[in-house]
């Protein structure tokens, strides 16, 4: 008869290398049910919705954070956003249990919204535009000078797309062309709205920018690169 002491079971769990296995599996189980227990605790929401869509945002401190929802702890939390070349800004989020916070505002740099008019970076145009106006949810003040720039820019585009290219010229008695302006919109450059103006000279000027006008531009809002035929 086998001894009970020294069956192939009772041999195997002797071994070292097994005791230190199921301790360790054990070890595992334990802390999967402790990070279970505490994500229960995050019991609020804090939603993120910042433009520049890559804007760096820390909470409390701690860096990693994007657009998206995150499950928090109730408590009081500091929510800093910064992006290159733009004023910063800092939030206090007040959460409580069950309960859903929306944080959603834009950085610009001293009311400048150059950022904004780039081609690479026209998706947070279109992200501004969402949030930026007065029928909606920011977290931070309304800003009027926003919606004006988001105004400008959506009119400006449409007459960009629809009333170009322009032309102007004048005529001597003897029947040659004396001045003669064209204006067209100009892909090469790293603007959205920008316009290639062919001139006569530099004395031409002027009559783009009355060309412009008549059609209802802004010619702040764009850049224009001048070429004398």
């Amino acid at each position: 008869m086998q001894d009970e002491s020294t069956t192939p079971l009772k041999l195997f769990f002797r071994k070292k290398w097994v005791r230190i296995a199921l301790i360790a599996d054990a070890v595992v189980v334990l802390v999967i049910v402790i990070m279970l227990i505490i994500d229960s605790m995050k019991t609020a929401v804090l939603e993120l919705n910042i433009v520049p869509l890559d804007s760096q945002i820390s909470v409390n401190g701690n860096t990693g954070y994007s657009n998206g929802k995150y499950r928090m702890f109730p408590g009081v939390y500091e929510v800093e956003l910064n992006y290159p070349g733009m004023e910063s800004k800092k939030i206090t989020v007040d959460l409580s249990h069950k309960d859903a916070a929306l944080t959603s505002t834009f950085l610009s740099g001293d009311d400048d919204f150059y950022h904004y008019r780039l081609k690479e970076h026209y998706d947070d145009f279109v992200a501004l535009s969402k949030i930026a106006s007065a029928n909606h949810n920011q977290t931070t003040d309304y800003d009027i000078s926003a919606e004006s720039f988001i105004a400008d820019f959506q009119r400006n585009y449409y007459l960009f797309t629809t009333q170009l290219p322009a032309t102007y010229s004048e005529y001597g008695d003897d029947g040659k062309m004396t001045k003669y302006v064209t204006v067209r919109s100009n892909d090469d450059c790293e603007i959205t709205l920008c316009l290639s103006a062919v001139i006569f000279s530099e004395e031409d000027k002027p009559i783009v920018k009355n060309l412009l006008e008549g059609k209802g531009f802004n010619v702040k809002d764009f850049e224009i690169e001048y070429d004398i035929y």
